[in-house]
């Protein structure tokens, strides 16, 4: 069913002329590998891997459609007139198996396996650190389009190679190494071994230009069902080096030295939609009735916000829980994930105060890092104050507490009408920042 060739004796066949080895395709960090001593660790001549391999001499013939298929229009193809219409287009889309998610394919596989992997799904590259003293890495990307290799089996195929080429060097990597896997029909028909002769040509050619060679793979024959081929689908991997993975750049709009706020509404409905997927897919409940993907997805979400040299992602996840309860499954993984979090308590809104911001319950791990000393030493001595006020709260409420028994509490109370005050604002009330640091720094006997 299957015959393996490697394509540089393939495209020696089809086009008469061999794709040029760059010779520092096998060098990592310096040290080159030379067909010599690659041939001396396989046992066989270096010259057999890339000249003498089999060649076989088939009757090709471009198909008689070919050029009426390449020069049809989308716009002659039937469009629907009415709502109905598009409707039912639209769902069709929706439920196409190419339209959906393909996570539940590659989350089969443990992608960070020993924690050296620095890129991963859903980048259009993976990135794999090699060296962790140096940060030496690999990138590899794959990509294939049947469709367009149907249309043009040259282009295609070399489309396919650019496209990995890109995603590898858009992580920052050099691409130097290139394997395939050319799928097809029959070959004993000669429109599917025109087609195949086409694709290699493009890919050999494709590869000369960038100066990157194929340094293995595999083709794939006779996928069809009855006399009905497959498209024409060459898949195309490219590997580069990275010299330090520290230094990778990732998708998005941070890596153009932009600053995204990025607003998630919540994550509690995507937690309980992915609960439904995977609890349908057969996973077992876990927490609270959750299966692990979701705890798996959670972190995808979150971690790809963030800041590098060139620009930053921020941002901002709600989370929905029951009861007050911060405790609950996913509000407890996602504090575990995030630099901070801002509690909104509904007893503060029942009492009037708004916002209502449980200041205690709320935590920045990155505030020392965007103020001042004095504002951050001003803000946790009030934020203590109110903390002894929350704690004696009952107490205090029901008058059960006696004065000059803490000076703790005592000094609590007295600060807290005016802490009350200063967290209260307005839907109309504008709050300067000068004048709001000022109170703060009052508060805290810190002007």
């Amino acid at each position: 069913m299957t015959n393996t060739s490697t394509p540089a004796s393939i495209a020696q066949a089809t086009a008469g002329r061999r794709p040029s080895v760059a010779p520092e395709a096998a060098t990592i960090s310096g040290e080159g590998v030379s067909p010599a001593a690659s041939a001396a660790a396989s046992g066989s001549p270096p010259g057999s891997a890339a000249d003498e391999g089999p060649v076989y001499d088939r009757s090709a013939q471009r198909p008689a459609a070919q050029d009426a298929l390449a020069a049809d229009d989308p716009a002659a193809l039937p469009r629907p007139a009415g709502g109905p219409g598009l409707r039912a287009g639209l769902l069709a889309l929706l439920a196409s198996p190419d339209a959906a998610d393909k996570a539940w394919v590659t989350e089969q596989y443990d992608s960070y396996v020993r924690g050296d992997t620095v890129l991963a799904p859903p980048q259009d590259a993976g990135l794999v650190r090699i060296d962790e003293q140096t940060g030496l890495g690999i990138a590899l990307a794959t990509d294939g389009n049947g469709r367009y290799a149907r249309l043009d089996p040259y282009a295609g195929a070399q489309l396919a190679l650019a496209e990995a080429y890109r995603n590898v060097a858009a992580t920052g990597a050099r691409p130097l190494a290139v394997t395939n896997c050319m799928n097809f029909g029959s070959p004993e028909d000669p429109a599917v071994m025109w087609q195949f002769a086409a694709a290699v040509r493009g890919l050999a050619d494709a590869c000369l230009a960038l100066g990157v060679p194929v340094t293995g793979g595999n083709v794939s024959f006779y996928n069809q069902t009855g006399g009905a081929a497959i498209h024409p689908t060459p898949v195309v991997g490219v590997l580069g080096v990275h010299d330090d993975v520290r230094q990778r750049l990732s998708i998005g709009f941070r890596e153009a030295g932009a600053s995204v706020l990025l607003l998630v509404d919540s994550l509690t409905r995507v937690a309980r939609a992915q609960r439904e997927v995977g609890l349908s897919a057969g996973e077992p409940p876990a927490r609270h009735g959750y299966p692990p993907s979701v705890f798996a997805l959670l972190p995808r979400l979150i971690e790809r916000a963030g800041a590098t040299p060139k620009g930053a992602i921020t941002g901002l996840y709600t989370v929905l829980v029951a009861g007050n309860d911060l405790d609950e499954p996913i509000a407890d993984e996602v504090r575990g994930l995030v630099d901070g979090h801002i509690v909104l308590d509904r007893r503060l809104a029942q009492r009037g105060h708004f916002p209502p911001i449980d200041v205690v319950s709320s935590v920045s791990r990155l505030m020392h890092r965007v103020v001042d000393p004095r504002h951050g030493d001003a803000a946790a001595h009030v934020r203590a104050q109110l903390a002894v006020y929350e704690e004696h709260r009952d107490l205090i409420t029901l008058g059960a507490y006696q004065a000059g028994r803490d000076p703790t509490v005592d000094a609590a109370i007295t600060a807290y009408p005016a802490i009350e005050a200063l967290l209260r604002q307005r839907r109309d009330e504008a709050a300067d920042w000068d004048r709001t640091l000022s109170q703060l720094g009052q508060l805290a006997g810190r002007t």
